[in-house]
């Protein structure tokens, strides 16, 4: 039979395990969890033997030094421990490293397990803050003027509700953060601010979660173009934030005086990936701000099974796009076509080779001299179209400068 004197949280535990393997209680008694407590043993004669036990003296886990992940210089977090014990130490930290020392760590709890050699165990959690909120660096600029130095995004166009700026900040997959706008003007320009999983819109039914501020007393909140529910009497200074924290979106207020309300949480995917994404009807957009400053190392967009109103914007002559066949690819190339938009006439653009990435392509668009809004058809194994509409700037083809033949030569 064998006897076990246990620590679980605040009580100590005396269980009996008898040779059959059947396990009972003995007794149960609060304790004090903050104690240290060691290992004792009193024999009035002979030796004592068969005794275990979970944990060994002169192993410990401790925190050396923890770094932030800095929104403000684009620095990640690390964690530095010290461990003690008898060698090898296997580590085990709960975002996949098998090191001491973790580095790059964005904003976030990462746990670690520690093995000694006895085969005793010991875990601690650390928790990675994002040291400050920063204005965004934008990106994708339509329709707007930037002030760098205010960041302050000044409509251009005399068109109406169709103004779009994009950040090159993104949200990693399974990574939590949040973006907000601060209500500072008196103004009824109507201003949306939310969270797109794609790179560019022209339309709010693109952006997936969305604060819509129609004046500055009401917003509402639009999911993928679908009104959700709306909110009054906002105030000169008052914070909209959409937040996501692991599989929720949390829509959060916080008032001129501190206060805080939540005004909606919804489920979500949290292994999407999410941009800021931003519209505006007339002036300026300002006091955005954001938790999360990762860098989009290639552009890339969706294909849709039907054509929408919104458009794709190429900026370096290649045209980014994810697509998973569904079927069995027969021929090993991706079956496309590209038109400009009303014209069903196919743009030859010569054999390349579009594969860069898993699931993603790329197509060189420099061949295209005439710029204007073109449509990428994708056709599956089995006949079936998948859409994308994108605007291209053109490359156009510039004469050489004239050279005279013969300098100095008569008319003759």
């Amino acid at each position: 039979d064998k006897i076990t004197i246990e620590r679980e949280g605040d009580q100590i535990i005396y269980r009996k395990e008898d040779v059959n393997g059947n396990q009972s209680i003995l007794r149960t008694v609060t304790t004090d969890p903050t104690k240290e407590l060691y290992v004792d043993a009193l024999s009035y004669l002979g030796g004592i033997s068969g005794v275990t036990c979970s944990f060994q003296d002169g192993f410990t886990l401790e925190q050396k030094t923890l770094h932030h992940q800095n929104t403000t210089n684009n620095t990640l977090g690390s964690i530095d421990v010290n461990v003690t014990g008898n060698a090898p130490i296997i580590y085990s930290w709960s975002h996949g490293p098998t090191t001491q020392d973790v580095t790059g760590l964005l904003a976030g709890t990462y746990t670690l397990t520690v093995t000694d050699a006895n085969n005793n165990t010991l875990t601690k959690s650390f928790v990675v803050k994002s040291t400050q909120t920063h204005d965004i660096n934008w990106h994708n600029l339509v329709n707007f003027s930037l002030d760098a130095t205010t960041n302050i995004l000044t409509k251009t166009s005399s068109v109406g509700f169709n103004s779009t700026a994009l950040s090159t900040n993104k949200l990693n997959a399974n990574t939590d953060g949040s973006v907000s706008i601060t209500i500072n003007s008196s103004g009824t320009d109507r201003r949306m601010i939310g969270l797109a999983e794609y790179n560019s819109t022209t339309t709010y039914s693109d952006m997936d979660y969305v604060v819509d501020i129609i004046t500055n007393n009401t917003i509402y909140i639009r999911e993928s173009g679908v009104y959700k529910l709306h909110f009054n009497s906002l105030q000169i200074g008052d914070k909209i934030t959409i937040e996501r924290e692991g599989d929720q979106i949390i829509y959060r207020k916080e008032d001129v005086n501190g206060n805080q309300s939540i005004l909606r949480t919804v489920t979500t995917d949290p292994t999407k990936e999410f941009y800021v994404d931003v519209l505006g009807d007339r002036g300026v957009i300002s006091g955005v701000t954001c938790s999360f400053d990762i860098p989009r190392l290639k552009q890339h967009t969706e294909l849709y099974s039907k054509l929408n109103g919104s458009y794709y914007k190429v900026e370096d002559d290649l045209l980014r796009f994810h697509y998973e066949e569904q079927y069995q690819d027969l021929d090993g190339n991706l079956n496309y076509s590209i038109y400009p938009t009303g014209i069903n006439t196919v743009i030859p653009l010569g054999n390349q080779s579009v594969v860069f990435g898993n699931n993603y392509y790329e197509i060189d668009l420099t061949s295209i001299q005439v710029p204007g809004y073109f449509i990428l058809e994708v056709t599956n194994e089995k006949g079936e179209k998948q859409y994308l509409r994108f605007f291209y700037e053109g490359n156009p083809i510039i004469d050489p400068p004239y050279e005279d033949p013969c300098p100095g030569c008569s008319a003759q």
